[in-house]
């Protein structure tokens, strides 16, 4: 019995049926504190500020912003981005960055990504400024068109277009303990004023889905469509000299 007992022992079919009758993984996860994932999240843009952005009647413009911006190559004004970004919305398309980490010892595998918590309002009117610098469609990894009711996560192809395609249908993202993804998602409107919040699913080893919902640092992402310049009070445009100004562009 002794002599069978080492035999089964060495050649490992004992560990493997207390490996299957227990998982260690499984245990540890389950008595581990905190999140299975962490996310960290930001607006991304591709070009030293955002290409559209519409600023609400009721954001004040610093007079010594628009001096600064409206000197050639004023564009680089690190003001200008932090103005756009932290007092605007975002015009047409926006893109979120996520950064997300895995924290279990079983395998973490994201299944969906949508936009949650959705309200729909007509345009953003107030002050645009159309500083398109440099593209920021082609980088993303998803795009939402979030003028459909219920909007899926689709594919783009190579130059950012969005195609017919689900995104998770073709795509599979798993992370191991400390792994992590990051990931680009493009969020577009042609019809409203949208604001939204966004729903990550996961499932953790062989557990029924999960989800997590993030937010712009505690309120709402926003993005709004696009009208012609008499829609706006003012349009401040990039400049062939890279200024900002009220000035119309050649051939406008």
């Amino acid at each position: 019995i002794v002599a069978a007992v080492l035999t089964l022992l060495v050649t490992g079919v004992i560990p493997a049926v207390f490996r299957q009758l227990f998982n260690g993984a499984a245990i540890e996860d389950a008595i581990r504190g905190g999140p299975a994932i962490t996310v960290t999240e930001d607006i991304y843009t591709d070009g030293p500020v955002p290409a559209y952005t519409v600023i609400p009647p009721n954001q004040p413009i610093s007079a010594s912003l628009l001096r600064a911006i409206g000197r050639p190559y004023g564009v680089g004004n690190p003001a200008l981005p932090r103005f756009l970004l932290g007092k605007g919305v975002a015009g047409y398309s926006l893109q979120v960055r996520l950064i997300v980490q895995g924290n279990r010892n079983q395998s973490v595998r994201i299944i969906g990504i949508e936009p949650v918590d959705l309200h729909r309002s007509p345009s953003l009117r107030g002050v645009l400024f159309a500083t398109p610098a440099g593209g920021i469609e082609a980088n993303a990894d998803m795009a939402f068109d979030l003028d459909q009711v219920d909007p899926p996560a689709h594919d783009l192809n190579v130059v950012g277009i969005p195609q017919k395609g689900l995104y998770f249908l073709t795509h599979t993202i798993s992370l191991a303990a400390g792994e992590q993804v990051v990931m680009i998602i493009e969020a577009d409107t042609t019809d409203y004023d949208v604001s939204f919040n966004l729903a990550i699913s996961y499932i953790v080893g062989q557990s029924s889905p999960r989800k997590m919902i993030i937010d712009n640092g505690g309120r709402p992402f926003n993005v709004t469509a696009l009208e012609r310049n008499a829609y706006y009070a003012r349009v401040y445009n990039l400049q062939p000299n890279f200024s900002v100004s009220t000035k119309p562009l050649p051939g406008s």
